[in-house]
């Protein structure tokens, strides 16, 4: 008899542990709860605040019709990989000019070829800095007897990218270039003024010292 009592005290000294323990594991498990919608609304608000990245090309034109752009490609953490300026020219009549490593020598003969790869553009002008290149390009929307449609622009610029990577032996572009869409002829023309002057204003230009 003394024995079954002790065995029901243990049981219900047992039984209260048991309960204490669930109400500890609940109170934990509530607790790990609240720590962990905390954990992401901060994760919601640190990715809100991150920047967004933007992209460089409209959804909804169409870069194979006949028009003009603006490109600027960028080189692989924006390093001097394919030049230098020269800015003290030693006389007054010089301009500052590109001196292109050979890298940039690449770069500037495949720029020539893009005319003659490409028979529905022509570069009008072109410009090769210390980390990145200008280039404006008409898209005349010539057929030429092909069934084919005219290339994008994204086409054009990527397969350039590829090409001179593969000559370099080397990566040297960072992902993805800027496009701007050339409006009117004065659009045209300020550009055109930029670029041509773009060696000029090297001490002043955004992509300098980066």
């Amino acid at each position: 008899m003394v024995v079954f009592k002790v065995t029901i005290k243990a049981s219900i000294e047992n039984f209260k542990l048991l309960k204490m323990l669930i109400c500890m594991l609940k109170a934990l498990t509530s607790r790990l709860e609240i720590v962990r919608i905390a954990i992401l609304k901060s994760k919601i608000r640190m990715e809100e605040k991150l920047p967004k990245r933007k992209y460089n090309r409209l959804f909804d034109y169409d870069y194979s019709q006949e028009g003009a752009y603006f490109v600027t490609i960028c080189t692989l953490g924006k390093k001097h990989l394919l030049g230098e300026v020269i800015t003290n020219v030693g006389a007054a009549f010089c301009r500052p000019h590109i001196k292109l490593s050979k890298t940039g020598e690449i770069v500037k003969r495949e720029i020539q070829k893009l005319s003659s790869v490409y028979d529905e553009i022509k570069v009008d002008k072109y410009v090769i800095m210390p980390n990145h290149i200008h280039l404006l390009i008409s898209n005349r929307e010539m057929w030429c007897g092909r069934q084919n449609a005219a290339p994008t622009l994204s086409r054009i610029i990527g397969q350039f990218k590829r090409v001179v990577a593969m000559k370099s032996e080397k990566q040297i572009w960072q992902k993805s270039f800027h496009d701007h869409i050339v409006r009117d002829e004065k659009d045209y023309f300020k550009i055109w003024e930029y670029i041509d002057t773009n060696c000029d204003k090297w001490n002043e230009d955004v992509y300098n010292n980066l």
